[in-house]
């Protein structure tokens, strides 16, 4: 995987370096989260960490190629966040993933969404969540109270309870995992 994260020119080969090093994290803290539940197929949601964000790929390569994106760093990251969740469906679709994985990278995203039992989407969910927990970015700003998530992996929702931080030393202590 770490391999398709590579570019020709410094600015793109950086922010896909940059979104490497976040899904690695992302899906360190996701295994560690899996681990915790019963019936979650480890191996599974590690890859399915590993792939929820494969739509920016070819956004960012088509951005390689198109000066005025590069330039703009802002509009950049407005196109991967609006289109990388139904560009990697269709890559993972096209490359015969199962159903709940191709459904990952815009399942993901559904913050609000509400079902009986945890599944892939919920763990990457929780687990970008407690990445983003201390950062200026737009997922830290999220009352973790509105996530059904945290509740159907039963996992607190309060940000500085010590089973949250748990997790993440936990995640770290492995964080040489995908490196």
């Amino acid at each position: 995987m770490e391999q398709m994260f590579q570019a020709t020119t410094d600015i793109i080969d950086t922010r896909l370096r940059g979104i490497w090093e976040q899904t690695a994290k992302i899906a360190t803290i996701s295994h560690v989260i899996a681990a915790k539940q019963k019936g979650m197929a480890l191996e599974e949601v590690t890859l399915a960490a590993l792939v929820h964000q494969l739509g920016a790929l070819p956004i960012l390569t088509y951005a390689e190629e198109h000066e005025d994106l590069i330039s703009d760093g802002i509009t950049l990251d407005q196109v991967i966040s609006k289109l990388h969740g139904e560009l990697g469906e269709v890559i993972l679709r096209k490359w015969d993933f199962p159903p709940e994985l191709c459904k990952l990278p815009k399942g993901y995203q559904n913050l609000a969404d509400k079902h009986e039992t945890a599944d892939y989407s919920d763990i990457i969910k929780v687990a970008s969540l407690l990445y983003f927990k201390d950062m200026e970015h737009p997922w830290a700003k999220v009352d973790w109270h509105d996530v059904p998530s945290f509740e159907l992996l039963n996992i607190t929702q309060d940000r500085d309870d010590e089973s949250i931080l748990q997790i993440l030393e936990e995640a770290s202590n492995n964080s040489g995992i995908f490196h």
